[in-house]
């Protein structure tokens, strides 16, 4: 995957966001145009994200689960 860079801050294209975020480049210029979803960078008519953006995203929208009490549960027995 290359990386284009401002500085020393690594910055992925919209095609490779979205591959890392495993979306549609369509649906992540729909939540871009929502106003939700990875924050994102904009140079000049340039849409670039920072790979420290996905990761904070990621991690702020996963679901915390309850751990199982007892192997009963799954079929432990």
């Amino acid at each position: 995957m290359k990386k284009q860079k401002v500085g020393m801050i690594p910055l992925l294209d919209e095609t490779q966001a979205a591959q890392l975020l495993g979306l549609s480049m369509r649906t992540l210029q729909a939540h871009r145009a929502k106003g939700v979803g990875c924050t994102y960078v904009k140079l000049e008519r340039l849409i670039r994200y920072r790979v420290e953006d996905i990761v904070a995203y990621v991690s702020k929208i996963g679901v915390a689960t309850k751990p199982i009490k007892n192997s009963r549960a799954i079929g432990g027995g």
